[in-house]
């Protein structure tokens, strides 16, 4: 169900939608149809002007994927400097994997729009599925960043090999 629309943001929309007809040939009956429902409040159907739009993503779900995400670029900085350490690069989640694009769609989205829009966090970058896991992560990436977040440094500046490969190991063995 939508939410009600003043007078005042119909008769904005329905500026919006008159500007776009002129604008787009293509969709002149759409945005006619639409200044229609707007003009009469016809309000069982404002969920049609809005249908491809997403529920927000709640702050702290967008504050997650990054924490995820910055995870990964402490695990993947630790791979770059010892690639030939075939224990960490063996294990199931050396890999960022995504998120289920059933079940974890938002974080899905968001994922990609921080890799491929924004090109941050380029080195968890997913070509072979898109971001998409096909199976829930979230279970696994909690038991992993609560070892994450519960490291002292997180700086690979400041860590020694030995110290960095026991981190990134305590990291991915705790989804074992």
């Amino acid at each position: 169900m939508c939410e009600k629309l003043t007078k005042v943001q119909r008769e904005l929309l329905i500026n919006q939608y008159k500007i776009l007809s002129h604008l787009d040939d293509n969709y002149k009956d759409l945005y006619k149809n639409s200044i229609s429902i707007l003009e009469n409040g016809y309000t069982y159907e404002y969920n049609n002007l809005y249908n491809n739009l997403l529920d927000e993503i709640s702050e702290d779900d967008c504050r997650y994927v990054y924490n995820v995400l910055s995870m990964y670029r402490f695990i993947y900085n630790y791979i770059n400097k010892n690639p030939k350490d075939k224990v960490i690069l063996d294990m199931k989640y050396s890999k960022f994997l995504g998120f289920d694009g059933n079940n974890e769609g938002e974080y899905m989205s968001y994922t990609k729009f921080l890799i491929d829009d924004k090109n941050l966090f380029e080195e968890s970058k997913n070509d072979k599925y898109g971001y998409n896991s096909l199976h829930p992560m979230k279970l696994y990436y909690d038991k992993m960043l609560n070892v994450y977040n519960s490291l002292d440094n997180k700086s690979s500046l400041e860590l020694s090999v030995t110290q960095y490969n026991k981190n990134v190991y305590q990291i991915l063995d705790s989804v074992k």
